[in-house]
């Protein structure tokens, strides 16, 4: 009966599921990284992973290759730490495109 329920109303996934689901195909696009972080965040906890290894590791599949370098190399501890490696490169990749112009 529980399962027939979820079917109908939730679409057969329950929201750590689905958040599982949602965490393994996210990607950051062009959003910024402050909001990214939030939000890969915010999905974490919806899945119920609060283990910063384990953020971490999302967000390194999440993210593009300069920033995953960047965190494989400077080894954070948090995953704020990451995320803030992150908009440490994301602010040199925009200073960069910058100069160009």
């Amino acid at each position: 009966m529980e399962k027939a329920f979820m079917n109908y109303f939730a679409g057969g996934e329950t929201t750590v599921e689905s958040a599982l689901n949602e965490l393994k195909h996210l990607k950051q696009g062009k959003m910024r990284m402050v909001q990214f972080g939030k939000v890969l965040r915010e999905i974490a906890r919806k899945a119920e992973i609060y283990s910063e290894r384990m953020l971490i590791s999302y967000l390194k599949a999440a993210v593009n290759m300069e920033m995953t370098r960047a965190i494989v190399y400077r080894g954070p501890e948090t995953y704020a730490d990451a995320v803030n490696i992150c908009v440490e490169v994301e602010t040199d990749l925009c200073n960069r495109n910058m100069d160009a112009v």
